[in-house]
């Protein structure tokens, strides 16, 4: 329950099924996730299919770019102009703290890497190796979903730390 009180602050939501429920009969331990998914508007679709999705979309909006400057560098301009600032659920753009744009420098292996070193060792109560694990998730996905600014703080705090207590990336 620990992991998952962490993991919904993260925005995660669960749905539980009981193990002897869905021992006895899986399709019937599901029933009562389909209609919870569709609420949620969450559909299966395999990895191959989100990547197109993915490169669809990327595509899509550089192509968009492209047509209203009219010009080839548009992509170019734009990521550009993106290095200071991330965009909101409206795609408008605001800002990057200076503890988010330090995290970024940061490779989202060497965030996974910290987080199990911290664990392996010893090092950092559960919901800090969470947080460094979390970070590099939203770096691997290039910050989506940026984290809140105390966030960043504190994974920089647990990255300096780290270092100090001699973590070395490889």
């Amino acid at each position: 329950m620990y992991r998952q009180r962490i993991l919904e602050r993260c925005g995660w939501t669960f749905f539980r099924i009981s193990g002897s429920e869905y021992y006895r009969s899986p399709e019937k331990g599901l029933e009562k996730l389909w209609p919870k998914l569709e609420v949620l508007e969450i559909k299966p679709f395999s990895y191959q299919e989100s990547k197109k999705r993915f490169e669809n979309t990327e595509e899509a909006e550089k192509e968009e770019i492209r047509e209203e400057t009219g010009s080839e560098e548009a992509g170019r301009t734009e990521e550009a102009e993106d290095e200071g600032s991330s965009r909101n659920d409206e795609g408008e753009k605001r800002p990057i703290d200076d503890e988010i744009w330090w995290l970024r420098r940061v490779t989202a292996k060497v965030w996974f890497q910290l987080a199990r070193w911290a664990k392996v060792q010893g090092y950092f109560e559960p919901d800090d190796r969470s947080l460094l694990f979390t970070i590099g998730k939203k770096v691997q996905f290039n910050f989506k979903y940026p984290p809140s600014p105390s966030q960043a703080k504190r994974a920089k705090k647990l990255f300096e730390k780290a270092e100090r207590l001699g973590f070395k990336p490889e």
